[in-house]
């Protein structure tokens, strides 16, 4: 069957943090969102504290699904408990908005867009490719097509599939299915480029679709083998119009490509 869409993965895949953000630097910056939110009724909070509290326990509570139930958590649920212990109770509706405003774009941490990422886009919309996007992420698809505006990228996709709106973590099949039926396909029909084995690439093959593990460097040692073998292993995007095919969407071997060597990583 001929391929028909790719689905991308973002962190670590089209683009990265090149250095750790300093520290406190999120909840700082959290801290100013929250302000405008809550205005007076957080006189004497402070709220750096509140965000960095918010921030902990959404990482806590995602890494927790994650490990078990792959259910999406209750993200603002989550956030009426933790601004209500710093006595910021009888909020109304505002739980929601104050969980939002812990969202700090990444750009604004050191997020660094690949550098073949945006050709690498460009040439598969010209090869005809439906293209998207699946996600885990905390705040849902509007802070995700925020993300992929300010990286110059939302233009390339046709859908955008994220775990906190689908309900779903990755490797969940569900989230793949809702993001193959956003674009029209079938799992046949699409290949997943992401660079987690245990995410992405698990995901994909529990479903039946082909897997490319941007391996970013990552080397498997003489005797060694993966817990999962994708069927593509790439360390550039720049890497994939030779791998599936400029005009024809047909794949080469991997071995034809030389990706299973073995050696220093590259980006130690």
């Amino acid at each position: 069957m001929a391929l028909r869409a790719l689905l991308f993965d973002l962190g670590d895949t089209l683009w990265q943090a090149t250095v750790p953000a300093p520290a406190g630097l999120e909840a700082s910056l959290a801290a100013r969102q929250l302000r405008c939110v809550l205005g007076e009724r957080a006189a004497g909070v402070d709220l750096a504290l509140v965000a960095a509290a918010l921030l902990d326990a959404t990482r806590a509570a995602q890494q927790a699904a994650a490990q078990g139930s792959l259910l999406s958590p209750d993200f603002c649920g989550l956030a009426d408990q933790v601004i209500g212990g710093f006595g910021l109770a009888d909020l109304d509706d505002r739980a929601a908005q104050v969980w939002r405003a812990c969202c700090v774009p990444p750009e604004r941490l050191g997020r660094q867009v690949f550098p073949d990422a945006y050709a690498t886009l460009a040439w598969a919309r010209a090869a005809g490719f439906r293209i998207g996007a699946v996600v885990n992420h905390a705040f849902g698809a509007a802070a995700v097509d925020a993300e992929l505006r300010a990286a110059n990228l939302r233009e390339f996709f046709d859908a955008v599939t994220v775990s906190a709106d689908a309900g779903w973590l990755k490797p969940h099949p569900e989230l793949f299915f809702a993001a193959l039926a956003a674009l029209g396909v079938v799992p046949e029909e699409a290949v997943m480029v992401g660079d987690s084995l245990s995410l992405d690439v698990k995901g994909a093959m529990m479903i039946g679709m082909t897997a490319v593990w941007k391996r970013n460097g990552r080397r498997v040692r003489a005797g060694e083998r993966l817990p999962l073998e994708p069927a593509y292993q790439i360390d550039d995007l720049s890497e994939l119009p030779r791998l599936l095919g400029r005009s024809t969407g047909s794949a080469l071997p991997i071995d034809a490509l030389g990706y299973r060597e073995t050696g220093t990583d590259r980006y130690a």
